[in-house]
């Protein structure tokens, strides 16, 4: 199964990535981009693998799974591919 990745997901990961950049090392930017993107790929051969999203309405849709007891990221299940729909930090969900 493929991933895609939203347009507002790209955005968000590319922000995590400069931060961590700037603020840590170029190093664990890329070690961070890189669990992302490993992520993702697991997720798409297994994609029941995380729980529906409880804090979204439309929550049927929308799956979350976890990347290093950090970051949160939701996607959609299509028939042929898996659409990261957002990333963000744990400690910024309401």
């Amino acid at each position: 199964m493929l991933v895609k990745i939203s347009p507002r997901a790209a955005k968000q990961i590319k922000e995590i990535y400069d931060y961590y950049f700037l603020f840590e090392t170029p190093l664990k930017a890329n070690k961070v981009l890189s669990s992302f993107y490993s992520t993702f790929e697991n997720t798409s051969k297994n994609p029941y693998l995380f729980a529906k999203a409880k804090s979204v309405s439309n929550s049927n849709f929308i799956r979350q799974g976890v990347i290093h007891r950090t970051f949160v990221f939701r996607y959609h299940i299509y028939q042929s591919h898996i659409r990261i729909v957002s990333i963000i930090h744990g400690k910024r969900i309401v």
